[in-house]
């Protein structure tokens, strides 16, 4: 019994454990699910310094099964070290199908996540701390069944 135990508990770590290509991952959690439209969520990460050729930045979304859209509306704004202007930009971030199926992660959980990309991977990434600002674009002043959103920067492989 000790033994099976011991193996499953490897067997889990491996496979939580092995994403490689994570430089930097962060996530707020968004109180009782509902995100105002003027709330702005700040990430910045410690000062990067060993950085590949090639980054790419996305935003992770956690929403309950019971969010009315099929899609989120963001409002992103990234901060380069070396560069004083930020990139701002709109992602339209599709959570489900058009048929109004979930995109990602669909496990029988009651709460959903998928992973948006910027569109333009970032060359020769200046070492130094990253920023990025994210806002909802939607309609709704409160949209709800928001769980958490998140920023990653991770290493982009061809």
């Amino acid at each position: 019994m000790k033994q099976c135990f011991f193996f499953i508990l490897i067997g889990v770590i491996s496979l939580t454990s092995c994403d490689n290509t994570m430089i930097y991952g962060e996530d707020v959690d968004i109180k009782d699910h509902v995100w105002h439209k003027d709330s702005i969520l700040s990430f910045e990460s410690d000062s990067l310094l060993d950085l590949p050729e090639v980054l790419k930045i996305g935003v992770t979304v956690r929403n309950t099964v019971d969010y009315k859209y099929r899609n989120l509306w963001l409002f992103v704004e990234i901060k380069l070290p070396n560069k004083e202007t930020p990139i701002r930009d709109t992602l339209n971030h599709a959570l489900m199908t058009a048929e109004g199926f979930w995109n990602e992660n669909v496990d029988g959980s009651n709460i959903k996540e998928s992973v948006k990309y910027y569109k333009y991977a970032i060359q020769n990434p200046p070492k130094g701390r990253y920023s990025v600002k994210i806002q909802h674009g939607m309609r709704d002043e409160f949209l709800g069944e928001i769980v958490s959103i998140g920023t990653r920067i991770e290493k982009h492989e061809n």
